[in-house]
C-alpha cells in the first residue's frame, strides 16, 4: 500500500469511497433513502485536490496496485491557540478493506502533518478504531 497527495484525476475514486462509506456505516442511522441518494459524481465536484494553497484542506489517498482504498483529508488547525497543529477532518475507508489497517497509516505523525508547509508539527489528535466500523478523534492532551 502506498500513501500520496491526491491528484484532480483521483476525484471520482475518492468520491466512490466517501459515497459507499457512508452508505454502509450510516445504514440504520439515517433515512435509507437519504443515504440511496448520495451519488459519487455530485461528491467528486466538491473537491479541489489541484490547490496548493497551504490554508485549504489536503487529501491523502492510500492506493493498492493503482486503486484508492481510502483517504484522510487534513487541514491547518482552526483553534487561535494552536497554530502550528492542524485537524483530521475526514477519514474513510472502502467498506470491503474495513479491518485490514488500512486508515492506521494515516494517523501516523508522518503523515499527520499541517498542509501548510513551513509547519511539520503534527496533528492534535489520534484516531482509534471503536465498535469495528466507526472512529473517532480523540483530542490528546498537553
Amino acid at each position: 500500500m502506498q500513501l500520496r497527495r491526491a491528484e484532480p484525476d483521483d476525484a471520482m475514486a475518492v468520491a466512490r469511497v466517501h459515497v459507499r462509506s457512508w452508505q454502509v456505516a450510516y445504514r440504520r442511522l439515517l433515512p435509507d433513502d437519504y443515504l440511496e441518494q448520495l451519488r459519487p459524481e455530485d461528491r467528486a465536484k466538491t473537491y479541489d485536490f489541484a490547490s496548493l494553497d497551504p490554508l485549504k484542506p489536503r487529501t491523502i489517498v492510500a492506493t493498492e496496485e493503482g486503486i484508492i482504498l481510502g483517504f484522510a483529508t487534513t487541514m491547518p488547525s482552526r483553534d487561535a491557540d494552536l497554530p502550528e497543529h492542524g485537524e483530521l477532518c475526514a477519514i474513510y475507508v472502502d467498506p470491503d478493506r474495513w479491518g485490514q489497517g488500512i486508515g492506521w497509516p494515516f494517523c501516523q505523525p508522518r503523515v499527520l502533518t499541517s498542509s501548510r508547509s513551513d509547519i511539520e508539527r503534527p496533528f492534535c489528535g489520534s484516531w482509534r478504531a471503536t465498535c469495528g466500523r466507526s472512529a473517532f478523534i480523540e483530542s490528546i492532551s498537553g
